[in-house]
């Protein structure tokens, strides 16, 4: 037993091994730890404003006792053409990831969608090298206009659904499916922590989260799909 203790210590940082025990885990409710600040349920008050409601949803997360907000930052309506983007789209980003900040929120800003332009048609795939090329640029982009509010950064969502990646590789039908591709998957994450951390090293990189076995989404098994990203230097 103490050999396999030492085995997965060595194969997996400590920190990995956290973050995989919050992935698998926190959609039972609050993660404690004596190391660690609870992190409850987490709203995502920026949904709420285009419809005038934002900042009488910001106040009830602050009132809740939530200490974190999670805000998608969709990359598909950001990057119409290549080199442009434009965070007022659907929302100011700046201004709600500030106005969180000022109410004391730690805001996750996960980061989804693709390039649209890259996508000749709807059943295509972006092809995978010039989706990287433009996954770098999209996240530096990203960093340097919202990064002095954010201090957490969470890199896609339920990744081993039929739909994990699509939102990526099909941003023009984000419904579709295709497989789940950690091998990929482990080169945006390590892409975008590089990025991040040189820009703030005390940045949090998460990677994103996944669905339980037994989900009728599940379409790769979570710890396969886990150890598979760290196999393939997902964290280096």
């Amino acid at each position: 037993m103490r050999l396999i203790h030492r085995f997965f210590l060595r194969l997996l940082p400590l920190g990995v091994l956290v973050g995989f025990g919050y992935v698998m885990f926190a959609s039972i409710g609050t993660v404690q730890s004596d190391r660690f600040q609870p992190i409850t349920q987490m709203a995502s008050p920026g949904n709420s404003y285009n419809s005038g409601a934002f900042d009488s949803a910001l106040t009830q997360q602050k009132n809740s006792g939530g200490n974190y907000v999670r805000e998608t930052i969709d990359w598909s309506q950001i990057e119409l053409s290549e080199g442009t983007y434009d965070w007022n789209a659907p929302i100011p980003y700046a201004a709600v990831f500030a106005a969180e900040k000022a109410q004391g929120l730690t805001t996750v800003a996960v980061l989804t969608g693709g390039p649209t332009y890259l996508q000749a048609t709807d059943i295509g795939l972006v092809d995978q090298t010039q989706f990287l090329l433009r996954w770098a640029n999209f996240v530096q982009a990203a960093v340097s206009e919202l990064g002095g509010s954010v201090d957490v950064w969470e890199i896609g969502s339920a990744l081993n659904t039929p739909t994990g990646m699509t939102l990526y590789l099909t941003p023009t039908a984000p419904s579709g499916t295709s497989t789940p591709n950690p091998t990929l998957y482990a080169q945006m994450l390590r892409v975008a922590s590089k990025i991040i951390k040189l820009a703030d090293p005390n940045d949090e990189v998460w990677m994103g989260s996944l669905v339980s076995a037994t989900s009728a989404r599940c379409a790769y098994n979570p710890l396969t799909f886990f150890l598979e990203v760290n196999g393939a230097k997902g964290w280096s």
